[in-house]
């Protein structure tokens, strides 16, 4: 109920900053759609959401998808429809994390964010064009679900699978958090992350 009601001022006040975080009112519209469909469907009660996908990450992240719209994450590419699921992901593998127990956690994939295709760039893993590398050092946004955007995405998700298969007995899940530990840390001549206004990631 208080997340079917959250008021604008009241958001303001719990995320306030130096700044006013970017998209506010579209975070306000997601929050509030969380809060009505968790009333309206699963008793008002987001354990009801977990007990509907029977333990099962898989089936959770489709659940999330399927109900709650702003969970949707896809573009289109070359008239290919691509699904990131980023934050269902995200939701998943930190239910997990805090609560253990789900199955097949070790078939998601990273969170395609902004964070780790900075660090895959640091290690020399992922290489951008001369072109695109020139517009994200200049600060220039990339906008979401334009092909460039849509291709960093895919490609950290496509490096941190070829990682994962060079080391024995660990998750995309758990490659993707190392990297993105390893973003919070600031290194001199670091490139800056590329800028895309999204509420995706």
């Amino acid at each position: 109920t208080q997340l079917a009601n959250l008021q604008r001022e009241d958001l303001e006040d719990i995320l306030q900053g130096n700044v006013e975080i970017p998209l506010l009112d579209d975070r306000l519209r997601i929050l509030r759609e969380v809060g009505a469909v968790t009333q309206r469907d699963f008793k008002g009660d987001f354990r009801y959401v977990t007990d509907h996908s029977q333990g099962d990450a898989l089936q959770l992240v489709d659940l999330l998808v399927g109900k709650f719209p702003s969970f949707e994450d896809l573009a289109v590419y070359r008239r290919h429809q691509v699904n990131f699921s980023k934050r269902a992901q995200l939701l998943a593998s930190d239910l997990d994390y805090s609560f253990s127990g789900l199955n097949n956690v070790d078939k998601l994939t990273a969170c395609a964010d902004y964070k780790l295709p900075q660090v895959l760039r640091r290690q020399g893993i992922l290489k951008y064009s001369d072109e695109l590398q020139r517009r994200i050092n200049a600060g220039e946004e990339i906008p979401a679900e334009s092909k460039e955007e849509v291709e960093i995405r895919a490609h950290t998700i496509h490096a941190v699978e070829l990682l994962k298969r060079e080391i024995t007995g660990i998750t995309s899940n758990q490659v993707n958090d190392y990297l993105w530990l390893e973003g919070q840390v600031k290194l001199p001549g670091d490139e800056p992350y590329h800028l895309t206004r999204t509420t995706a990631y």
